[in-house]
């Protein structure tokens, strides 16, 4: 996972950003690395190796976390799925053609 350090350094300062834009696979375009330096909202990647159910999301904690990806249906809904756990305050996804979304103001598809 790439981009998350900065969040963590802002939480642990009593900081933290509305939400993320979380990249799940290989990005079309990716700032994760040094989003933090410019003037640009949060970004997080989860590399396509990377096995989702063994990351700590705990950062997440409270955000408005918006997934993004290239990869596999089954993947981008369990990135969906951890993040909820995790306690992000809303998840929303989209797969492919479909939105997914906890809170449910995107009526096309909720789990």
């Amino acid at each position: 996972m790439i981009g998350h350090e900065p969040i963590i350094s802002m939480r642990m300062n009593r900081k933290k950003p509305a939400a993320v834009h979380v990249w799940v696979g290989k990005p079309l375009h990716s700032s994760a690395k040094d989003w933090h330096l410019h003037n640009t909202g949060p970004e997080v990647d989860i590399l396509p190796n990377e096995n989702i159910d063994s990351l700590d999301l705990r950062w997440s904690v409270g955000l408005i976390v918006m997934i993004h990806g290239t990869d596999a249906t089954e993947r981008m809904e369990k990135a969906y799925e951890a993040f909820k756990r995790a306690k992000a305050s809303w998840v929303v996804a989209t797969i492919g053609d479909t939105i997914i979304d906890s809170l449910g103001k995107f009526d096309e598809h909720n789990h």
